[in-house]
């Protein structure tokens, strides 16, 4: 994204430097490219996060943080003192297989912490623009391809459920009390720092040994890859020209890879020529094709900016220097 198209992405704030911004989560992987955004553009960020991990950000009389672990009753004095331009929650579990284990925290630390967000903006701060990140998990297994955001939604996971559910709340309080509310759904991103899900754990295996890789499922799965810095720059567009009205973002490039594909990309980058095999067994909730339609975002002005080669060499760069 050039920077004439950004700085007038950023009407609606007239100055991003008289913005006030919390970011629930701030220290995860999508949290902490968010904020370096937000403060490259001169707003002020308030970071809320259970772990005490501020270390990561450089000193800056432009970013507060605070520890807690939502849900939290001081999150709602937080939003009533602050009268925040925006909140960016991303704060919450994100893992299928730890769902599948353990329903009832992922549905309580998802739902009920957006809902106590939620009435603090309500009560106390109208004016506050939240932005939920959802997940593409609410689509389950799709029926057909791409997806878009009216494509039937049939989760397969219990946190594709609670995700689910916690959309509609965001989308009710929206119709029922005026709130600026938007839900992402993110499919398959990626990038530095990310120390998890498929492009970090095959860049493990091939690091771990070099002449054998095992790969889940048949590596005919399919996704829909965006790098980090997009995933940011299309969180910022929704915030300043959506709608806000409840309503609901893909977030992907719009294109489907192969994993087989992936694993070729990355063997190819790390100069490997390893065994590949493939255990012909995917995991319990993940769905076998997702490939999503971005025409909504894409109204807004968004288009991916880094193509999948080049994110996938920043990835293994990143990963060689830890």
């Amino acid at each position: 994204m050039d920077e004439a198209m950004g700085a007038e992405k950023f009407h609606a704030f007239e100055d991003l430097s008289n913005a006030e911004i919390l970011v629930t989560g701030g220290t995860g992987f999508i949290g902490r490219h968010l904020i370096g955004r937000l403060l490259s553009l001169g707003a002020q960020v308030t970071i809320v996060d259970r772990t005490t991990r501020v270390n990561l950000f450089e000193p800056s009389r432009h970013l507060t943080t605070y520890t807690l672990s939502l849900p939290d009753s001081s999150i709602v004095d937080l939003i009533k003192q602050d009268r925040f331009t925006a909140v960016f929650h991303l704060a919450g579990p994100s893992s299928v297989p730890s769902s599948i284990q353990n329903p009832a925290d992922d549905l309580f630390f998802n739902a009920h912490a957006t809902l106590q967000i939620l009435e603090a903006i309500r009560h106390h701060s109208l004016e506050t623009r939240l932005i939920y990140m959802a997940s593409a998990a609410v689509y389950g297994n799709p029926d057909h391809l791409p997806v878009a955001e009216t494509t039937p939604l049939h989760p397969i996971s219990p946190y594709g459920i609670s995700k689910l559910a916690t959309e509609m709340y965001i989308s009710l309080y929206a119709r029922l009390h005026d709130l600026q509310t938007a839900s992402l759904r993110p499919f398959s991103i990626y990038g530095p720092g990310q120390k998890k899900l498929v492009v970090y754990d095959l860049i493990q295996k091939l690091q771990t040994n070099p002449d054998r890789i095992e790969v889940y499922g048949t590596g005919e799965e399919v996704r829909d890859f965006l790098y980090v810095d997009d995933m940011v720059a299309a969180a910022i567009m929704v915030m300043i020209r959506g709608d806000l009205k409840g309503e609901a973002y893909n977030v992907a490039s719009g294109h489907g890879t192969v994993i087989r594909d992936i694993v070729g990309i990355l063997t190819s980058t790390i100069k490997l020529s390893p065994q590949i095999c493939y255990t012909g067994k995917g995991r319990p909730g993940d769905p076998a094709k997702w490939i999503a339609d971005i025409s909504k975002l894409a109204g807004l002005g968004f288009r991916p900016t880094v193509n999948l080669k080049d994110g996938l060499k920043q990835v293994v760069r990143w990963y060689d220097s830890l």
